[in-house]
């Protein structure tokens, strides 16, 4: 037993140690060697954990360069001044903790995941009822005469639903129009006609394909369609204030699921509507087009009659005036960000007026394959514009996949054409 130091003040105090002989420098060296190993595994898990980062957006490349070497010996000894002088770790099993350390990037890596898998069921879905749904409404708007007269009561029309009384139960729905809305009202629904098919005969656009609870009239899309082609109203801003409008024309006022009184954020259901109403106009415009069999240039007379129309009884103001003038710009705030969705739709889904990327990239190999040809040519706006020189490629515009949108339009400001820049200048 050895003599506490304070024994002067307190003469029957003893101190309960042993002395082993070994200075603590030593065993501080000892379990520095002892956990070397520990310490190059944690450093490896943590560039696990950075790269992950990165994959998801958390960290950029600058932020994940400066972690890419091994750990220093300088880090080391300083880091050293801070732990305790004997290992709080030592004789830890370590290998069972490593695969939980990046915990966080790997729920946030799965949750992502799951919600980018949820939007291609709910995609598949919306493109296999797209064609009953489009039937159903070029049926409709024609009885209707353009849904200036929406039916009173929510029945089909005589030899559209088979199933027994039985079989057409009543669900509680959230119905928004343009002038009022009904909140958990009873709806009936079949098990022969889809509830997004029979949603339209009552003149609604559900805002989910299975089970849906919330559905808004086909007339309000219609007049924000307008609206987003006039004034390009952002689809919140247009929630806030058709909310803000119906709260004044309802007694009861709308909360959402789950209690607390929260209010209901129509967002998401709307932006729901729109996308599957969109995609009825498309087929509504193919349809047109294969039933007139429009030519190509007839769909571009379409677009602008004045360009590419007939030129019969034309006065130009020179003989050499041209017939056409197209402007090309590019706009590089119309980005999109990488990590914003992982959305990758085939070519088929892409709009009539976008450029498909298989043909952006036939031509940028062609481009590419004739750069020798063009040596010594000096084009002063390329070289100057810093849009059309390509200097900000692929590291300026790291955490964007489409950085820009280039258009083109004729002389009577109608666009005509656009394509994503996709890492890339304006060349």
């Amino acid at each position: 037993m050895a003599r506490n130091a304070h024994g002067r003040n307190r003469h029957n105090t003893t101190a309960d140690f042993l002395i082993t002989g070994t200075s603590r420098r030593s065993r501080t060296q000892a379990a520095q060697i002892r956990n070397q190993a520990r310490e190059l595994e944690e450093h490896r898990a943590f560039l696990e954990e950075v790269s992950i980062a990165q994959q998801l957006g958390i960290v950029d490349a600058n932020y994940a360069q400066q972690f890419a070497g091994p750990p220093h010996e300088d880090d080391e000894q300083e880091r050293s001044q801070f732990e305790p002088l004997i290992g709080s770790y030592v004789g830890e099993d370590f290998e069972n903790d490593v695969e939980q350390l990046p915990c966080a990037a790997h729920a946030a890596y799965h949750r992502a995941r799951r919600y980018a898998e949820g939007r291609e069921r709910m995609s598949q879905r919306w493109s296999e009822l797209e064609e009953q749904v489009a039937a159903a409404f070029l049926i409709c708007q024609k009885a209707t005469k353009n849904w200036t007269s929406l039916p009173g009561t929510y029945t089909l029309p005589p030899n559209t639903c088979t199933c027994d009384p039985i079989n057409v139960q009543e669900r509680s729905m959230d119905l928004f129009d343009i002038i009022y809305r009904h909140s958990a009202i009873k709806v009936p629904f079949c098990l022969c006609t889809p509830d997004v098919v029979r949603l339209v005969h009552y003149g609604y656009i559900a805002s989910s394909p299975d089970v849906p609870r919330t559905a808004f009239s086909i007339r309000l899309l219609q007049f924000h369609e307008l609206l987003w082609q006039t004034a390009v109203v952002s689809t919140s801003s247009f929630v806030q204030a058709l909310s803000a409008f119906l709260e004044m024309r309802s007694d009861t006022p709308l909360y959402a699921r789950g209690g607390n009184y929260r209010k209901r954020n129509l967002r998401v259901p709307l932006s729901h509507s729109i996308d599957m109403f969109s995609r009825i106009r498309l087929i509504q415009q193919k349809i047109l087009i294969e039933g007139l069999q429009l030519s190509q240039n007839d769909q571009w007379a379409n677009q602008c009659p004045r360009c590419f129309g007939p030129n019969q009884h034309e006065v130009k103001s020179h003989p050499k005036e041209p017939d056409i003038i197209i402007a090309l710009d590019g706009n590089f705030q119309q980005r999109h960000y990488a990590y914003a969705s992982k959305d990758n739709p085939p070519e088929s889904h892409y709009p009539r007026s976008f450029v498909k990327p298989s043909k952006i990239t036939n031509v940028a190999d062609t481009l590419t394959a004739t750069d020798a040809s063009a040596v010594g040519i000096d084009p002063p706006c390329a070289d100057v514009h810093k849009a059309a020189n390509d200097a900000r490629g692929e590291t300026t515009w790291e955490k964007c996949d489409d950085n820009g949108l280039f258009a083109s339009a004729c002389r009577h400001d109608i666009p005509l054409m656009f394509a994503n820049i996709y890492k890339t200048g304006e060349k």
